[in-house]
């Protein structure tokens, strides 16, 4: 079910080709014969196109949702702001930081000390089922000059839950440094 929401909503990639072929296929036959059976068979893919492209536009799936919010709790973090973080942290928080305010305060002492001069997702691998998810990140931290600049890696698993709210983040197992663009190695 999963790869069908994949495929269907997030990434119509594989779909969008084969009605490519096809088309080009019933262009094929209607140039042998020009018959108008084949001139209708043109309008097809296309309409066909056109509808999974508004699917995809139209449908936000929960690994969507995931995403969005950790990209959200990035670029606030940046911006020297946690809403998004206490927004997203569930209220039974417990993991990386001890509990939601312990964490959350732990992130406003952490974000006062050091200048960020960017922050990027560079990987997310957010796996659904049912009302749980589990989210495997890396972020790519660059520091200001002050800070002797560079970038540094960090690796992330994020447990979700689904509550009435929202996608919620329930426990945060703590960060592994990595070199960014490496891949964290499998436990």
């Amino acid at each position: 079910m999963e790869t069908i929401k994949h495929i269907l909503f997030e990434n119509p990639t594989w779909l969008l080709l084969i009605l490519a072929v096809v088309e080009l296929a019933v262009f094929a036959v209607w140039l042998r014969g020009r018959t108008k059976r084949a001139a209708v068979g043109l309008l097809i893919p296309p309409i066909l196109a056109g509808g999974l492209f508004a699917l995809a536009a139209l449908v936000t799936t929960d690994r969507e949702k995931i995403h969005q919010a950790l990209q959200q709790i990035a670029d606030d973090y940046q911006a020297e702001r946690l809403e998004s973080a206490a927004t997203y942290l569930d209220e039974a928080y417990e993991g990386f930081g001890g509990d939601k305010a312990s964490l959350l305060n732990v992130a406003r002492q952490t974000r006062g000390k050091h200048p960020i001069k960017s922050i990027r997702v560079t990987r997310l691998n957010v796996h659904v089922q049912g009302r749980r998810a589990e989210a495997k990140i890396t972020t790519v931290v660059h520091l200001g000059d002050e800070m002797g600049g560079g970038g540094y890696g960090f690796a992330w698993t994020l447990d979700w839950v689904q509550r009435d709210a929202g996608w919620r983040i329930l426990h945060i197992d703590e960060p592994q440094s990595v070199v960014p663009g490496f891949e964290p190695g499998k436990k």
